[in-house]
């Protein structure tokens, strides 16, 4: 199932971008997107900084990162609210008529 999604690391406003599950190809770019991402500042350091990772990685329409973070299960607790009250399913499924492609994660976190 997971090799059925695909993915850019490029540009991700573009709307026909896709979610990437090449993960040597993931892997090997997200030490460099981390970086780009968070302006070479130092994250992940708690479970909070994973989970403002994820919700940030969300409203930036950086999907890769996010199924980065998913695969490697560093998200535990996809019940956690952002300072909205909203989940990392909640904010999915909102970019869904812009991403479609979203899909492909919330079902894998449905799994």
């Amino acid at each position: 199932y997971m090799n059925n999604i695909k993915y850019s690391d490029s540009d991700s406003t573009n709307i026909n971008q896709s979610i990437g599950t090449e993960y040597s190809k993931t892997s090997d770019n997200f030490n460099s997107l981390l970086k780009t991402f968070t302006n070479n500042n130092s994250l992940l350091n708690d479970k909070n900084d994973i989970h403002n990772l994820a919700f940030e990685t969300i409203n930036d329409n950086q999907f890769s990162i996010l199924l980065y973070l998913i695969k490697k299960n560093k998200i535990k607790n996809f019940g956690i609210q952002d300072k909205n009250g909203f989940t990392i399913l909640h904010l999915l499924i909102s970019k869904y008529n812009q991403f479609p492609q979203v899909i492909d994660i919330i079902n894998i976190i449905l799994d």
